[in-house]
């Protein structure tokens, strides 16, 4: 009697859990091409907040600048009482996502701060300067980085292989100006609608003023809907866009923009729960990081503590921290916080590798919900199709030689004659 049970051999997980493709991106981020070119981005992009200053702010308010973030050096205002991005988080949303650092809202929040400090009426204009300078400037250097890393992280997920280096930093060079638009995109539409309530703002300089303001109010209202709809749209999901210009083919700001958009206020929910996935299982890669730099440097120092002895390592590190030291151990003790700084940076490279990988995988899981459209079904130059009119296949040459004729088939039937016959 045959048995018509079938047996379940294999289950394809990634299929009935899409969301496990997120478990891709810290082996993406620990990548040594993406690790490189996020500590890069790191770097230079800390240039520019370390520049503005001196730039744009007075002697006073440089004098009191402090670091508000640990991942690109970038400098905030003390006497500024704007408050940040990261502290008005909902505690409906903040409270699901790790209090560790995870390598996904450090940067997120560290890259949206500059337009949330524009957007308070209490800097002046000198700070309103510095951080429409040092937004441009991140905006023009994680252009290209993210989307060389979110480039790799699509096609990556899509075709399980890894691009070439000089094939995804081409990708991401033709493609810059509309990573660095795209977000600008929306903005522009705020600063419009911004500019239509200057007038109001002038009349509201006098008592009556006011009193017209208020009677005028509803009006204001109606505009802040389509500025909370692009203040919103653009703050959570300006990530997304670069996922957009990085899998689809019409890679523009303007496709970039709408998709976002679209996925944003559509799957709401969605996106919340693939950025708590992500934050969880980045807040376990970034534990393993550092763990990982906190052995790397350890190990030096108690390696070395075995000719040194303990109390010589140990005053070494103290100095280290203080940075006050005579000559020449001085220069020794500097040369030993230059290279971990050095790791340090690494470290901070990781935490934007895995937040532009996991942006890129976010954007594919969301576009399979929204749209329907499969993981794998992303922009490949090779799939270009050739322009042109289509090219006759070459005729085979005949080699020259002797003509000969041939007769064409006559419609007569002459029989043949049979032998004796008419004889």
């Amino acid at each position: 009697m045959s048995d018509d049970r079938s047996l379940v051999r294999r289950v394809a997980w990634r299929e009935v859990f899409p969301w496990l493709a997120l478990l891709r991106a810290f082996r993406m981020a620990v990548s040594p091409t993406v690790l490189l070119v996020a500590t890069l981005g790191v770097f230079v992009s800390s240039l520019g907040w370390q520049v503005a200053p001196y730039l744009f702010l007075t002697k006073e308010q440089q004098t009191r600048l402090v670091q508000a973030s640990t991942f690109t050096a970038r400098s905030d205002v003390a006497t500024t009482p704007a408050p940040s991005l990261a502290g008005q988080t909902p505690p409906a949303i903040g409270k699901y996502f790790p209090a560790e650092l995870s390598g996904l809202d450090e940067p997120f929040f560290e890259l949206s701060e500059p337009v949330g400090k524009l957007l308070s009426y209490q800097i002046t204009i000198n700070e309103t300067a510095y951080y429409l300078f040092g937004f441009l400037w991140s905006l023009a250097v994680w252009a290209f980085v993210g989307g060389f890393i979110t480039r790799r992280a699509v096609v990556q997920t899509a075709i399980e292989d890894t691009p070439g280096l000089v094939e995804t930093a081409q990708f991401a060079f033709r493609r810059w100006l509309w990573y660095f638009l795209a977000p600008l995109y929306p903005l522009l539409g705020v600063l419009i609608l911004l500019l239509l309530h200057v007038p109001l703002g002038w009349l509201m300089r006098i008592d009556i003023g006011v009193a017209v303001a208020g009677f005028a109010w509803i009006f204001v209202l109606l505009v802040g809907v389509a500025a909370a709809w692009l203040l919103i749209g653009t703050l959570l999901g300006w990530p997304l866009m670069w996922g957009a210009l990085s899998a689809e083919r019409e890679g523009d700001a303007f496709e970039a923009f709408s998709r976002s958009f679209s996925y944003i206020y559509s799957r709401p929910l969605h996106y919340l729960f693939y950025a708590v996935v992500a934050a969880l299982l980045g807040a376990l890669g970034f534990a393993l990081a550092f763990m990982f730099v906190q052995v790397l440097f350890d190990f030096g120092l108690w390696a070395v503590s075995w000719g040194a002895g303990r109390a010589r390592v140990d005053q070494i590190r103290e100095l280290m921290e203080t940075g006050q030291a005579s000559q020449p151990l001085g220069s020794g003790v500097a040369l030993l916080s230059f290279w971990r700084n050095v790791v340090q940076t690494f470290l901070n490279g990781y935490v934007f590798a895995y937040f532009w990988s996991a942006v890129g995988i976010i954007y594919l899981l969301l576009r399979y919900d929204s749209d329907e459209k499969e993981m794998d079904e992303i922009y490949l130059p090779d799939d270009e199709p050739a322009t042109g009119p289509p090219q006759r296949p070459p005729t085979p040459s005949v080699p020259a030689g002797p003509s000969t004729v041939v007769e064409p088939p006559s419609d007569t039937i002459t029989a043949k004659p049979q032998p004796g016959a008419g004889e």
